[in-house]
């Protein structure tokens, strides 16, 4: 007899924590392959069947520089503004990159505390501000 249950419609996949042990099941696979997983989404087909869409990406920080630059001022942001920092709901986040085929959430953050990447309105990133190392500098 299994120790968890799972329903497969919304609620009971987010009640459940599923996609949470999945992540932390495929943690180890990314850790030895310096990669990230990110799932997204899925389709259910109650109750039986759930297909989840998982994502793989390698960081890469010069690609993602690259990729910063060709798109920041298509967002009002200047090249020199990666990496700079913003709140978004009590926490700190830094602004690494664009989505631009998603118009209602096109920027990219990493949140500091434990980088984990989101993505935010243009309005998150109103108020920019230097990473701590280049406001010292």
């Amino acid at each position: 007899m299994p120790e968890k249950t799972v329903e497969f419609s919304k609620e009971g996949l987010k009640r459940s924590g599923f996609d949470d042990d999945v992540k932390a099941a495929l943690q180890p696979i990314c850790d030895a392959y310096g990669v990230e997983v990110e799932l997204r989404g899925g389709i259910i087909d109650r109750p039986v069947a759930y297909t989840m869409k998982v994502h793989f990406t390698k960081a890469d920080p010069a690609a993602e520089r690259t990729a910063f630059e060709r798109w920041c001022r298509s967002f009002g942001v200047m090249p020199e503004q990666y990496g700079h920092r913003f709140t978004n709901g009590g926490v700190e986040f830094e602004l690494i990159g664009f989505e631009p085929g998603r118009p209602k959430f096109p920027l990219k953050g990493r949140r500091v505390q434990d980088g984990k990447v989101l993505l935010f309105t243009r309005a998150s990133a109103k108020h920019l501000t230097p990473p701590p190392q280049a406001a010292a500098a």
